[in-house]
C-alpha cells in the first residue's frame, strides 16, 4: 500500500468475493490524517467503480474507513494453465473542496475455490474447474538475505510458469516470503500451497507467552495474504505429526490445540476462502509410522575342504 506525505495508514483489513457473477471488495482501514482533511469525501475505486465508504474521526487525528464497491461480471482470475489471471486496481479516494489524495490499496481478483476431500480425494478446483496441480517446492531465491528483490523474484517466477508450473508450495522449513512474491504469483496465475513455518518438532503451545507469540505471527501473515488469489491452500506445517507417527506415539497425540482449532479457526476468520490444512502430511495413512521389525540373519559358514 502506498501514503502520500501527510498520510499515515495504520492498519486495514480487506475482503474480497465472489458471489453470483458479482465481485464485493470491503474495507477497513484505519489512518492518521490532517485535521485539514475532516470534511473530505472518501471513495473506493474498483477499476472503472467508485462507491462512497463511511469514516469517522477520533480522538488523536485518526479515522476509520469502513465500506465496500461491487463489480458486476468481472473477468475472474484463473491460474495461467487455465485461463487468464485478471486482476483489478483498488483505490482509496479521499476528496476535498481543494485536493484529493489517492492511495493505491493494490491488486485484486477474483475467484471461487474449493478443495474436493470427499471420499478421501484432494481436488482443487478453481471457478467450478478441476485443476492438475503441477509444480515444486520453494527455496528463497536469495539464500543469504532470504529477501531477494523484486526483479529476481519476477525472473525465477516466470520461468517457473513458462515450464508449465501452475503450483508452488512454501514450506514450512523455509521462510514467509515478501508481499512483492505474491504479487506476481497474482500476476502470472501461479497457485500457492503456503505452509506456516513451523516443522519437525513439538512446539509448546501451553506456554501462554509462545502461544501469544505465534498467534500474533499468525495473524500478522494471514493479514498479509488474505486478498491474494494465488493463495489456494493454507498448511499449518510441515511433518510436525509426522515426528510423533515415526516415533510411534498414538494418533490422539500427534496434534496439538494449536493446530488442531486454534489455526485454522484463525484462518476461517481472516481467509475464509481458502482451504486450510493440518501440517502435511495430514490425511489418510499418509504418514510413516514406526513398526516393530523382527529380522533373521542366515550366516553362511564356509566350506571346509577350501
Amino acid at each position: 500500500m502506498r501514503t502520500s506525505d501527510d498520510v499515515n495508514l495504520l492498519n486495514s483489513s480487506l475482503s474480497v468475493r465472489l458471489r453470483d457473477d458479482v465481485g464485493h471488495v470491503a474495507i477497513k482501514v484505519q489512518m492518521r490524517l490532517p485535521a485539514k482533511w475532516e470534511n473530505s469525501n472518501v471513495f473506493l475505486r474498483l477499476g472503472d467503480e467508485c462507491a462512497g465508504v463511511d469514516w469517522h474521526w477520533m480522538p488523536g487525528g485518526l479515522c476509520e474507513i469502513a465500506g465496500q464497491v461491487l463489480l458486476d461480471n468481472p473477468q475472474t482470475w484463473w491460474p495461467h494453465s487455465h485461463g487468464k489471471p485478471s486482476l483489478y486496481s483498488l483505490d482509496l479516494i479521499i476528496q476535498s473542496s481543494t485536493e484529493v489524495i489517492t492511495l493505491q490499496l493494490g491488486m485484486v481478483g477474483f475467484r471461487n475455490l474449493k478443495v474436493d476431500q470427499e471420499n478421501g480425494a484432494f481436488q482443487v478446483q478453481v471457478n467450478g474447474v478441476p485443476v492438475f496441480c503441477r509444480g515444486a517446492c520453494w527455496t528463497p531465491v536469495d539464500v543469504l538475505s532470504l529477501n531477494a528483490d523484486e526483479k529476481k523474484l519476477r525472473r525465477t517466477l516466470e520461468m517457473v510458469r513458462d515450464a508449465g508450473m501452475n503450483m508452488i508450495r512454501i514450506g514450512g522449513t523455509m521462510v514467509y516470503e515478501s508481499d512483492a512474491f505474491y504479487q506476481i504469483c497474482d500476476e502470472l496465475g501461479i497457485l500457492v500451497w503456503q505452509d506456516f513455518m513451523f516443522a519437525n518438532m513439538d512446539y509448546p503451545v501451553d506456554d501462554e507467552a509462545f502461544a501469544a507469540s505465534i498467534a500474533t505471527e499468525a495473524k500478522q501473515f494471514l493479514s498479509r495474504i488474505q486478498s491474494r488469489p494465488s493463495v489456494v491452500v493454507l498448511c499449518g506445517g510441515s511433518e510436525i505429526e509426522q515426528q510423533a507417527a515415526m516415533l510411534g506415539l498414538a494418533p490422539e497425540s500427534w496434534r496439538n490445540h494449536f493446530f488442531g482449532s486454534s489455526l485454522p479457526a484463525l484462518c476461517a476468520q481472516v481467509c475464509p476462502q481458502v482451504q486450510y490444512l493440518p501440517p502435511a502430511p495430514a490425511v489418510g495413512l499418509c504418514h510413516f509410522r514406526s513398526t516393530n521389525l523382527f529380522l533373521t540373519i542366515t550366516v553362511l559358514a564356509p566350506i571346509s575342504g577350501r
